[in-house]
């Protein structure tokens, strides 16, 4: 199925994503001279009756959808057996893949991203279409920064997600409790999903987990996720409010409708931006930021790929380097060592000294016996002809040249293989990446002579970074600091007159350079409103010794 040279009258031109439903190809529709996107379901979907019954229907129902937020359907049918649906065809990138890119979005274009999805959501719920499967992954935002609504219709038609009785179940994580226990689906059912979207964008995890599916759905009817203030310290009171509004269990507690939560989201939106900049402005600025961030992760890949290469090639130069010299040591080390069987030749054929021979006129001659013959095998035995030293040197020196233009073809050779592979993961990314200098490891740093006192600086030091509301010295505290977490800080600084923030080491642990320590403390600080507020706090820190100074790790 993926080699298809058409689909109906669309002329596939390339394949874009592939998954448990089917492919999705971009093609040309050749009557408007447009590209569109056109999703092929996989043959086992196709011999089911009733899907292909209810597939027809529900895409039929969702092109009649036209909105800003909601991606178009143009047509569906039926070709050689496949189903398909060709849709607007949309440059841009999915939610997914923006948040798994850690892209450092603010807090305002994080709400205008979810307010357009709420958007699209009311305009279908109106004409009764309820999507059933928001999760980022159906969540795309264009050139122009706007989000858009993918696969109405039919997200929720995939074939492990349908029981013999038509129940529609949807992506675990994102599911709502009446999903998992096949109560009446109605708008609250997205409302809920699209909580989960906020959520997880906002603190970048997702409320509800678990090792097992069972786990998951467990945790979605019965338990209420962490506050969103444990990932996001300082977080808006109100936006905290609309997220777990959104997710109670009871759809009558949610929001009456998605406009409703639009609408919420709106009005901090709004008081967020700066002047009161227009949405239009905003949507383009949240694009250039997800593609400068997209841009970085994949310099980031080149440099990577850069650096295994040029690492593989060094470690084959050093091979070929130890064993060309392991044979130098032998060719060296056997020039100096005497042959043992010419040695032991002409040691037989050797005369005894003279002195034992005959004894001096001065002393009396002592008769010994005479010696007693030779075995003739030896007496009769020729000498052995002692080697040719000048011939075996030139041997030797053969050798020695042999091994080392071995090595250095062994060497062109790596460098070579290194070059082809290198060709080859370059092939995957854009452009060509600069050579990154193999740096060695840096040694083990020495425990500190009081670790417990420098600590205890370094927290105090966090302390009034964050009083004096300054990220780059927060940064250099803790240089893990995510994109969302000093996204995070900013919003919290801008949304406070006045701060303080007070911490304390309650224990430690330090094995070496490294530490574990528990602090407690609290935020003191009035609201942009006049509103006092005390926020204790009890964090969990790494810290590493680096350099002669202790840093954090991660704080949680």
């Amino acid at each position: 199925m993926t080699n298809l040279s058409s689909v109906g009258k669309y002329q596939v031109q390339e394949l874009v994503g592939e998954g448990a439903m089917g492919v999705v190809y971009r093609a040309l529709d050749p009557m408007l001279n447009r590209s569109v996107a056109v999703k092929v379901m996989n043959d086992a979907l196709a011999l089911d009756e009733s899907f292909r019954t209810r597939f027809l229907r529900e895409a039929r129902a969702a092109g009649s959808l036209q909105h800003p937020n909601v991606i178009t359907v143009y047509d569906c049918g039926e070709t050689d057996g496949h189903l398909y649906i060709a849709m607007e065809y949309v440059e841009g990138t999915d939610l997914e893949q923006v948040m798994a890119s850690k892209v450092p979005l603010t807090l305002v274009e994080k709400l205008d991203i979810v307010i357009g999805v709420l958007n699209g959501l009311a305009y279908a719920h109106k004409r009764g279409i309820v999507h059933r499967d928001m999760k980022p992954a159906n969540i795309r935002v264009n050139d122009e920064g706007r989000a858009l609504i993918m696969d109405f219709g039919i997200a929720h038609t995939d074939s492990s997600n349908v029981t013999k009785t038509g129940l529609v179940l949807g992506t675990p994580n994102y599911m709502a409790p009446e999903q998992v226990t096949g109560s009446g689906i109605t708008p609250q059912t997205d409302i809920f999903s699209v909580g989960v979207v906020l959520y997880e964008l906002l603190t970048n995890v997702k409320p509800f987990e678990g090792s097992t599916l069972h786990a998951v759905l467990f945790k979605i009817v019965g338990e209420m996720p962490d506050p969103l203030e444990t990932f996001v310290p300082g977080l808006r009171a109100d936006v905290s409010e609309i997220v777990m509004k959104a997710l109670a269990k009871d759809p009558a507690e949610r929001f009456t409708s998605a406009a409703e939560m639009a609408n919420a989201l709106s009005k901090i939106s709004t008081s967020l931006s700066s002047g009161g900049a227009p949405a239009g402005s905003r949507t383009l600025s949240l694009r250039r930021t997800i593609d400068v961030a997209l841009q970085q992760e994949q310099d980031q890949k080149k440099r990577v790929v850069t650096q295994r290469t040029w690492l593989r090639v060094t470690m084959a130069a050093a091979g070929i380097v130890v064993v060309a010299g392991l044979g130098a040591f032998f060719v060296i080390r056997s020039r100096r060592a005497p042959p043992s069987i010419a040695s032991s030749n002409v040691t037989q054929q050797a005369a005894p000294p003279a002195s034992i021979a005959s004894a001096p006129a001065s002393v009396p001659a002592v008769k010994t016996p005479a010696p007693a013959p030779l075995p003739p095998t030896v007496t009769n035995q020729s000498p052995a002809p002692v080697p040719n030293l000048e011939r075996l040197q030139a041997q030797r020196a053969l050798a020695a040249r042999f091994a080392a233009d071995s090595a250095a073809r062994a060497l062109a050779q790596a460098v070579a293989a290194a070059s082809r592979e290198t060709a080859r993961e370059a092939a995957n990314t854009p452009a060509a990446a600069t050579p990154a200098v193999v740096q060695s490891a840096p040694s083990p740093m020495q425990p500190a002579a009081n670790p417990s006192a420098e600590i205890a600086m370094v927290v105090a030091r966090y302390a009034r970074a964050i009083e004096s509301r300054d990220v780059s010295e927060l940064r250099q505290l803790y240089p893990a600091m995510s994109a969302a977490q000093a996204s995070s800080f900013d919003d919290f600084f801008r949304s406070v007159r006045s701060l303080r923030a007070t911490f304390s080491v309650t224990s430690l642990q330090v094995e070496g350079a490294t530490a574990d320590a528990k602090l407690s403390g609290a935020y003191d600080f009035i609201t942009s409103n006049g509103r006092n507020e005390h926020q204790p706090l009890t964090l969990t820190a790494a810290l590493r010794r680096d350099g002669g100074t202790w840093r954090f790790v991660s704080i949680r």
